[in-house]
């Protein structure tokens, strides 16, 4: 049964293949935009496609786009997140002593305390 699957999935690849092919899909990029133009009338004349995209837009909230920063604006966002990263980096990189030493001392103390812990032999039965 797998393989007669594979073979109909592979018939059906190499079908759109040859059928691109053939109508120009791949050859001259005059062709190619001819192919999608005829491509794009057979859809958007088709009255299924018109029903869905009506039913789509009918139920399906469509959101608005907020308008797009200028180029002013962008390159001042960049330059500001950027100059934020290297700050965040560089305080990092000077809060890792403490960080350390920090970790270090958790350690010792932990150690300390299970090393004072009485041992399972000394407890009073």
């Amino acid at each position: 049964m797998g393989i007669i699957k594979f073979a109909v999935k592979s018939g059906i690849c190499i079908y759109a293949i040859k059928y691109t092919v053939d109508e120009g899909a791949w050859s001259s990029s005059d062709d190619a935009i001819k192919f999608k133009e005829n491509c794009c009338n057979a859809i958007n004349g088709n009255e299924y496609y018109q029903t869905g995209k009506s039913h789509f837009l009918t139920y399906v909230p469509v959101p608005e786009l907020p308008q797009l920063p200028e180029q002013s604006e962008l390159c001042y966002l960049t330059k500001y997140y950027w100059n934020q990263g290297v700050k965040g980096s560089i305080y990092y990189i000077r809060k890792t002593p403490c960080y350390i030493g920090q970790g270090v001392k958790k350690a010792s103390d932990g150690i300390t305390q299970l090393m004072n812990q009485p041992q399972p032999s000394e407890v009073k039965k």
